[in-house]
């Protein structure tokens, strides 16, 4: 897996085409590591991103983050959150001034609510929201309440399944939807970002794992999320491109003008 990164004023979402893939610069790696779950953020004026760095030879992954200069390139790698166990897909957001994290902490079995004591360096933990072994968290406000979409890990390496839960603040309690699971696809259910709004549309971007981990990126409309009854439609797909040497995409992040996704990469293992 590889980061790539662009710089656009049409998001990805509104224009999916190979010319749209092609304008991403991909990031190379250090030896011995894959970066990828790639989430950005805007902070005094500056754009951040923060990713999973994965280490071959340890077995896992800890949070890593980087300030992208005007130019496109990036500035010193910081560690962001170092732990003995595996991390990744590094939800960040703001609420109230201040920078909140849900880092995905499933080998914890639990999905935890982190603050930034010293943004993107220090995090306190805020909150326990749920006990549940899950992966790629993705909270956000609408309509006045706080809503999560999580996706349980009941058989190891399979999330097959996306939940909906819900909140009046940000700290809990979270109940459980009555319309969960909002997927039971595997081509469809599994996150992949955060959620936006794109123009009067709200999108939820998910990966698409029908066949094979990371296939795809798919971009669906929420049509409908209340009380009662949540209703998406997908409307656009970033997937494989030979051309590109592009194998599968399963991340998607916009902040400003930035835009973050990750690849799959065919490559032999005397190269990584």
């Amino acid at each position: 897996w590889r980061i790539a990164i662009r710089c656009s004023d049409i998001a990805l979402p509104n224009r999916s085409d190979l010319d749209a893939l092609s304008q991403f610069h991909w990031i190379d790696s250090p030896s011995g590591h894959f970066w990828a779950d790639p989430f950005l953020f805007s902070h005094e004026s500056e754009t951040w991103l923060l990713f999973e760095d994965y280490d071959y030879a340890l077995g896992r992954a800890c949070l890593k983050a980087v300030r992208i200069r005007q130019d496109g390139s990036l500035d010193e790698v910081l560690p962001s959150l170092v732990r003995p166990q595996h991390l990744s897909y590094p939800h960040v957001f703001s609420h109230q001034g201040e920078i909140f994290m849900v880092p995905e902490s499933s080998d914890e079995g639990v999905i935890e609510l982190l603050r930034a004591t010293e943004f993107p360096l220090r995090w306190h933990r805020e909150a326990t929201l749920l006990r549940l072994k899950a992966v790629d968290s993705t909270l956000f406000q609408y309509s006045g309440r706080w809503w999560m979409l999580t996706s349980p890990m009941t058989v190891l390496g399979h999330a097959a399944v996306t939940l909906l839960y819900t909140a009046s603040v940000l700290t809990g309690p979270w109940s459980l939807h009555p319309a969960s699971p909002i997927s039971s696809d595997a081509r469809y259910a599994r996150g992949a970002g955060a959620v936006l709004s794109l123009g009067d549309k709200l999108v939820r971007p998910s990966q698409d794992c029908g066949g094979r981990y990371g296939r795809a990126l798919v971009f669906n409309e929420i049509r409908r999320l209340d009380d009662e009854a949540f209703e998406e439609v997908p409307f656009a797909t970033v997937g494989a491109a030979p051309e590109l040497g592009l194998s599968g995409v399963h991340t998607y992040n916009r902040a400003g003008h930035w835009e973050a996704i990750d690849g799959r990469f065919i490559r032999r293992r005397a190269e990584i």
